[in-house]
């Protein structure tokens, strides 16, 4: 019996020896085939276009437009009308009658316009914002532990249909609170899906080609905001606006279907023949078909992770820290600078163009430097491009319009490098069994920073007009600083169990040392 048995325990050793992981198999039957280029497609301008639409249509549907007196002789100022958001007579309707002004564009022609959201009714139109940014991180704290425990697929789909119901249902509303819901639930299908959808297709991808597809996925985001523009331009009409744009998550929800689930969570779930048959899919469609047989883990795995375990251990708890401040002062940098460099000059769908495509060098600049240079070095470039850009604009007088806004454009270039980098570095610190747990953590900081940038730029802003870009320098520094204590991970394999959270330490040691039964 023993001499019967041992050919086939040999057998098993040898074909033990011969699976590979994940990442490996994604290499060998890519490692960017005809699937990846598909995928990435599809993410580009479809997806990104869905959730980019929701976000960026209130530009325009909430614009108040100018004004002007019904009557010239009303008073002596209405002979200057008509008057332009931020001029120095834009405030003095609030002392007429309100039939004694009227908007120059007609009453259909945004949310603002329709429901009359000025004066003492201004907060809200800001509300409005400030509730789709409450959204997102709803939406980023259910979806991460959503997307951990019943995969990537499920939570696309939800979000797309979510999205698609709230956008189609704003151009029935009737009364502005009914609006403020439905920008809280699209809120949160964005803030669910912006992570997902980035961690949906940096899984699918190999770690060579993770880098740089991670960052050309960005560009469907400044694709969908010159589209969503030109969009408003020929549809001077919020409700159609808001109508036509529900089109694209109705079109992404049902795509999402057909999508399949990520290899890398299946793998973590230990549900390895059907992690097996999609990169077996994945091969033969890349014309690279593959006998593929993953890992198992004999070790008996821990499932039931939670946000707890983002801080339980002391070396998590400052990785997790230290990437959250990272999220909140980037979403603060980018969205400040966004708004106080949108006002180049010209009218309102240039002006929104213009903004849009300083995003555009940034993208290409991190695609090329997250694969050569490494996500901790560009980060900081980042980080400090932009602290220098927005000193020099503190600094420089006011009557140097062009130059400021030059400044401001390279400062948000800088914010770019931070931003998108901060995706894929996110994603490759955190394993697979609390990836979106741990990305979406970071982007609800995100939307933290992001909802105090309007606060920055207008409260403060009142006070002394440098004050916001100093604190927003400031910002810049400690993230600079911050980003020397997290791991480089340029070339490592993709993390997939909770214990390598320890396997990795800081360039600079901040924590004390890990005792061994802890890993």
């Amino acid at each position: 019996m023993e001499h019967d048995e041992d050919p086939l325990l040999h057998q098993n050793d040898q074909e033990e020896s011969e699976r590979m992981t994940v990442d490996e198999i994604l290499t060998k039957s890519g490692p960017f085939g005809k699937y990846q280029l598909g995928l990435l497609l599809i993410c580009m301008f479809i997806f990104s276009n869905s959730v980019s639409f929701q976000s960026l249509v209130t530009y325009y549907t909430a614009d108040d437009p100018p004004w002007k007196c019904v009557d010239v002789n009303i008073s002596s100022f209405c002979t200057k009308g008509p008057f332009q958001e931020g001029t120095k007579f834009f405030t003095k309707r609030c002392h007429l009658k309100r039939n004694q002004w009227e908007y120059t564009r007609p009453k259909t022609y945004s949310f603002t316009t329709e429901f009359d959201l000025v004066c003492s009714k201004e907060y809200l139109k800001a509300l409005s914002t400030a509730l789709f940014f409450i959204g997102g991180m709803i939406g980023a704290v259910l979806s991460g532990p959503l997307a951990d425990a019943y995969g990537r697929k499920p939570v696309i789909i939800g979000g797309f249909f979510a999205e698609f119901l709230a956008a189609l249902a704003g151009y029935f509303v009737t009364a502005p609170w009914q609006y403020l819901v439905l920008r809280t639930v699209i809120g949160a299908g964005f803030g669910a899906l912006t992570p997902t959808v980035y961690i949906y297709l940096s899984e699918s991808n190999s770690p060579k080609s993770r880098g740089w597809v991670g960052n050309i996925y960005f560009f469907g985001f400044t694709f969908s905001m010159m589209i969503v523009s030109m969009l408003a331009y020929y549809v001077p009409s919020w409700r159609k606006l808001v109508l036509y744009t529900s089109a694209f998550p109705l079109l992404s929800f049902i795509g999402s279907w057909f999508l399949m689930e990520s290899p890398h969570w299946l793998s973590s779930k230990e549900q390895f023949g059907k992690a097996e048959d999609v990169l077996k899919k994945m091969g033969k469609f890349n014309g690279k078909p593959l006998k593929v047989s993953l890992v198992r883990n004999r070790e008996k795995k821990k499932s039931n992770f939670s946000y707890v375990h983002l801080f339980n251990k002391w070396r998590v708890f400052v990785l997790t820290s230290l990437q959250c401040y990272l999220w909140f002062g980037i979403g603060l940098v980018f969205y400040a600078i966004a708004l106080e460099s949108s006002n180049l000059g010209g009218n309102l769908y240039t002006n929104f163009i213009l903004s849009s495509l300083a995003d555009v060098p940034g993208y290409a600049i991190t695609i090329f430097m997250s694969i050569y240079v490494g996500r901790k070095k560009v980060v900081v470039a980042g980080f400090s491009l932009s602290c220098l850009f927005l000193i020099a604009i503190g600094l420089t007088p006011e009557t140097y319009t062009m130059a400021r806004v030059g400044m401001a454009i390279s400062g948000r270039m800088g914010a770019t490098l931070a931003f998108n980098t901060l995706f894929l570095w996110t994603f490759e610190i955190y394993p697979t069994v609390v990836r979106s747990k741990g990305m979406n953590i970071c982007q609800m900081f995100s939307r933290l920073g992001s909802a105090a940038a309007p606060f920055l730029t207008s409260v403060l802003q009142d006070i002394d007009p440098k004050l916001p870009y100093f604190i927003m320098a400031g910002f810049a520094v400690a993230g600079t600083i911050l980003c020397l204590f997290l791991p480089e991970m340029l070339g490592k394999p993709t993390r997939e169990e909770y214990k390598e959270l320890f396997d990795e330490n800081p360039t600079i040691q901040v924590t004390p040392p890990i005792n061994e039964d802890e890993n």
